[in-house]
C-alpha cells in the first residue's frame, strides 16, 4: 500500500491542506483573544510595571472580562451589516489581538536587544493597538459589508477599552500625546488601511460595482448557505448559450429504464450556487437510477441560478429521439503516453471516455471534441457522445497530452 499512487481525494487534501488552517470554531478565536489580551497584559504587568502576583492576577481577570463585554459591544455597532454574526466578530478578534501582541512582542525584543531599558515600549503598545485598529476597518469594510465611517467608529470600541485595561493612568495618555512616534506610525496605518478598502472596493469597475459585494455575497453563500446574492451577481455576468444533452436509455427486462446523462453544462460554480448541484439533480430527476457524466465542458458553462437550473430542467420535455437499437459493440480502450480513452458503441452512435489517470488533469478543452466529432462524422457516426472522465486532479493540458488524447481516440473509434 505504501507505493500505491494518491488517489483523487488525498490529491485535493493535499493541494487545500494550508486552508484548513484557520479557527474551526468561534470557540477557538474567543480561546485564543482570551490568550493573546492575557498575554499582552502579562507583558506588561511582569515587564514594564513589574507588579505583583497578585495585581498581575486580578489585571488578567479584568482584561478577558473587558474583552468579553468589548465584542458583544462590536456584535452591536455593526448591527444590520450584511455579515455581522457574533461568530466573525470573534474571529476578528482573534486576529487582531494577534497582531497586537506580535507588535508589543517585537517592541520587548528590541528593547532588550538594545538596552533600551523600556524607554520605548509605550509606543509598541500604542502601534500595536492602532495596527490592530487597521486590520478591523479592513475586516469591517470586506467582510462584514460596514460603510467606511461606521467602521472606523466600530474598529477603536474594542482597542480603546482594552487600551483603557492595559494601562489605565492619565500620566501614560500623555506621555503617548507627548512622545507621538508610535500613534504616528499606527496612525499612518489607520490611514493606509482606509485608504486600501476604498481602492479595493473599486478595483472591479466598471465591470464591478463593488468587489466586496461580490467577496460577502460569495462568503454568505459559501459559510451560511445563502446563495441569493452570489446568484443575482452571477445571473447579471451570464449570457445565453445553445447546449445539447445527450441521454442514453436502457430498457431491462421487468424493470424500470437506467440511463446514461451527458449534459454539456458544467457544475457549478460552487455549493450551493447555480448548478452546483446539477449531477444530483439530474440523478433524482431520473428517478435515482442513472449516471451523469462530466462533458468536456469548463466553468464558463456553469449555470448562474437555481432558476435558470429549473429553466434547463424544463427544456428535458422537448427531447427527441436521435437513434434506437439493439446492439452495442465490447468496449475498447488505447492509451498512448498517459492518455488513455475507453470507448463503445451502441448502433452508429460512439461513446469515448477521456483519461489522464492517475496523472490527473483539468477540463479537457473544446478544441479536443471539436476535432473528435468531426473525426466520428468521418468514419461514419451519426453521434458522438465525449466524456471527461475526471478521475483524477491534475493540470490543465500540455500540447503534448492532448495530441496523444486525441490519437488515443482516433484509434479507439477506429477499431
Amino acid at each position: 500500500m505504501s507505493n500505491a499512487m494518491p488517489d483523487s481525494v488525498s490529491n485535493i487534501h493535499r493541494r487545500w491542506s494550508l486552508t484548513r488552517i484557520n479557527p474551526s470554531s468561534y470557540k477557538i478565536s474567543y480561546a485564543l483573544s482570551l490568550l493573546f489580551v492575557s498575554t499582552i497584559i502579562f507583558i506588561i504587568q511582569v515587564y514594564h510595571i513589574k507588579t505583583d502576583q497578585i495585581h498581575l492576577l486580578y489585571s488578567i481577570l479584568l482584561g478577558q472580562i473587558a474583552l468579553t463585554g468589548a465584542n458583544f459591544l462590536d456584535f452591536v455597532a455593526l448591527h444590520r451589516t450584511p455579515l455581522n454574526k457574533i461568530s466573525k466578530v470573534f474571529h476578528v478578534s482573534a486576529f487582531a489581538n494577534f497582531l497586537w501582541l506580535f507588535t508589543v512582542i517585537l517592541g520587548v525584543t528590541s528593547e532588550s536587544l538594545f538596552s533600551k531599558n523600556g524607554s520605548s515600549f509605550n509606543y509598541y503598545l500604542i502601534e500595536g493597538m492602532l495596527l490592530a485598529c487597521g486590520l478591523r476597518i479592513g475586516i469591517f469594510t470586506s467582510v462584514f459589508g460596514a460603510g467606511i465611517g461606521r467602521a472606523i467608529g466600530a474598529s477603536f470600541i474594542q482597542p480603546l477599552i482594552l487600551l483603557f485595561v492595559f494601562e489605565n493612568s492619565f500620566s501614560y495618555y500623555r506621555s503617548v500625546l507627548m512622545h507621538p512616534v508610535g500613534l504616528g506610525y499606527g496612525l499612518a496605518f489607520v490611514i493606509i488601511s482606509i485608504s486600501w478598502t476604498i481602492i479595493a472596493d473599486r478595483a472591479g469597475r466598471p465591470g464591478i460595482k463593488s468587489t466586496f459585494g461580490v467577496l460577502q455575497a460569495f462568503l454568505a453563500a459559501w459559510t451560511e448557505n445563502k446563495e441569493e446574492r452570489m446568484e443575482k451577481i452571477s445571473e447579471s455576468k451570464a449570457h445565453t448559450e445553445v447546449v445539447k444533452t445527450y441521454i442514453v436509455k436502457f430498457k431491462v427486462v421487468n424493470s424500470d429504464e437506467i440511463s446514461i446523462i451527458l449534459p454539456e453544462v458544467h457544475p457549478g460554480p460552487f455549493n450551493p450556487v447555480g448548478g452546483s448541484n446539477l449531477p444530483y439533480v439530474l440523478y433524482t430527476l431520473f428517478s435515482k437510477k442513472a449516471i451523469v457524466m462530466h462533458s468536456v465542458s469548463d466553468h464558463s458553462l456553469n449555470i448562474p441560478s437555481k432558476k435558470e437550473v429549473e429553466r434547463y430542467i424544463g427544456t428535458f420535455s422537448q427531447a427527441s429521439i436521435l437513434e434506437k437499437g439493439h446492439t452495442c459493440t465490447v468496449p475498447v480502450q488505447f492509451r498512448i503516453g498517459e492518455s488513455s480513452v475507453t470507448g463503445i458503441a451502441f448502433g452508429n452512435t460512439a461513446m469515448v471516455i477521456l483519461s489522464m489517470a492517475p496523472k490527473g488533469m483539468e477540463d479537457v478543452p473544446n478544441s479536443i471534441r471539436t476535432d473528435i466529432e468531426q473525426y466520428s462524422s468521418e468514419l461514419g457516426f451519426n453521434h458522438i457522445l465525449v466524456i471527461d472522465s475526471h478521475n483524477a486532479m491534475g493540470d490543465h493540458l500540455t500540447k503534448t497530452d492532448s495530441d496523444n488524447l486525441l490519437s488515443a481516440t482516433k484509434q479507439c473509434m477506429k477499431q
